[in-house]
């Protein structure tokens, strides 16, 4: 059956630049297109397209851009054995061949993750330019899905990228810019408050500072415009207003953009005193910010720290996650969480012991290596940030891409391994 050309869309047809809107639609007509090809094939059982962003290196690899999930025939013949397999029956074989065909008519091919996922990427040889453009849109997902309401994150990945990167802070949508801007002055020591978005009375954020003779409190504006659309006088009053009629302390504004004159001389008034932030200044609280969770992490992540997690470790089991990793080959993941919050925890790798094997180390059962001391703290720079997801009446940890690396509280039972 050949493919209806309503349904194909080849990289040629796609007009340069390639914005962010453009690359969207090509994921969204590939997924449109396996879906009527797999229906009208009535392959289509329990089968959906699920959109999961990842940290990657922006130097190698390609980035997936959607997963194709399925079971029964669809999983059979296109997702289990891989786009490209050969086949036993020559109906399965033409089917397979017409499913790859479609999704490298749109300039994209798929990898196998595991029995029922298909990682769906973009093809480099397709188009060098929609290929990078694709990496640096999937990145750009990636680092938008960092910033979240789960202040005691660890998002250094997220600071440094902006510290970097300050033009970029107009790509994130208004109500992105606000919750940034909030964890960035959490990060200062502020307590903070973020307000609903839209209907907030004039006021973005709360702050807080604790001090011995009175609670003090600063009322947050936050606006992500363009360059060309400063702030003016009207916006500056309203704030001052405000915290006017709040009795607050003081009162900043922070913009993407920029200030005109007369804003700038309200704000400067003896009797005003409102800090006006911009761009560059998120850039430098980004820089502190990640600077500042290093040192975090290295408080953390300390010699003693490790020992005596380490040694809890020993009287309590539990406190190891595990993780199953792994499609053709399978092997376990062992981390010990040095802590942890109501929404994500820090974990680091633990090294792994075999009991048995096959005699060629191939296939076999292997737990978390307790006993060597030196050995464990030797994997401190594996330290990283976990989610934590509820399931049923427990609870287990993630990597920040919510779909690779599950992490469960370890059975304290050897887990097996094997390889191809």
């Amino acid at each position: 059956m050949r493919v209806p050309e309503r349904y194909q869309l080849g990289v040629k047809n796609v007009a340069r630049p390639f914005f962010d809107k453009q690359l969207e639609k090509r994921i969204n007509n590939l997924e449109v297109a396996v879906e009527t090809w797999a229906r009208q094939n009535d392959l289509w059982y329990d089968a959906c397209f699920q959109r999961v962003v990842k940290s990657f290196d922006l130097e190698t690899g390609a980035p997936t851009v959607t997963t194709l999930r399925g079971e029964g025939d669809l999983a059979e013949l296109v997702i289990h054995p891989g786009i490209g397999a050969i086949h036993d029956t020559q109906e399965a074989q033409r089917l397979s061949d017409e499913c790859q065909r479609l999704i490298e008519g749109h300039g994209f091919y798929g990898e196998t993750f595991d029995v029922d996922r298909l990682n769906i990427v973009p093809m480099e040889r397709k188009d060098g330019l929609i290929f990078q453009r694709f990496k640096e849109y999937m990145r750009w997902k990636w680092i938008c899905s960092l910033i979240q309401g789960d202040f005691d994150a660890l998002n250094s990945e997220l600071y440094e990228h902006f510290s970097k990167n300050s033009d970029q802070l107009t790509k994130l949508d208004w109500r992105q810019f606000e919750m940034l801007v909030a964890e960035l002055l959490q990060a200062q020591g502020f307590e903070t408050q973020l307000g609903p978005g839209g209907a907030d009375g004039g006021v973005d954020i709360r702050l807080l500072q604790r001090d011995p003779i009175g609670d003090i409190l600063t009322l947050v504006q936050v606006k992500k415009h363009g360059k060309n659309n400063p702030i003016g006088l009207q916006a500056v009053q309203a704030l001052h207003g405000v915290k006017e009629a709040e009795g607050a302390a003081n009162s900043m504004f922070v913009t993407t953009s920029r200030y005109l004159p007369s804003a700038k001389n309200f704000a400067g008034r003896d009797n005003v005193q409102m800090e006006l932030r911009v761009s560059d200044d998120v850039r430098k609280w980004c820089a502190d910010a990640s600077a500042g969770i290093i040192e975090v992490k290295k408080r953390i992540v300390t010699e003693a720290e490790v020992i005596r997690a380490l040694n809890r470790a020993r009287r309590d089991p539990k406190t190891i996650m595990h993780a199953r990793c792994g499609y053709t080959i399978q092997y376990n993941k062992f981390s010990l969480v040095l802590k942890e919050s109501a929404g994500s925890g820090l974990v680091m790798d633990l090294p792994s012991l075999i009991v048995q094997h096959d005699g060629y180390m191939q296939a076999g059962t292997e737990v978390p290596d307790l006993r060597d001391y030196q050995k464990v703290l030797q994997l401190t720079d594996t330290a990283r940030r976990v989610k934590k997801l509820l399931k049923g009446s427990g609870f287990r940890f993630c990597d920040v891409d919510e779909e690779w690396e599950f992490y469960s509280p370890w059975n304290q039972e050897p887990a097996p391994f094997y390889s191809d």
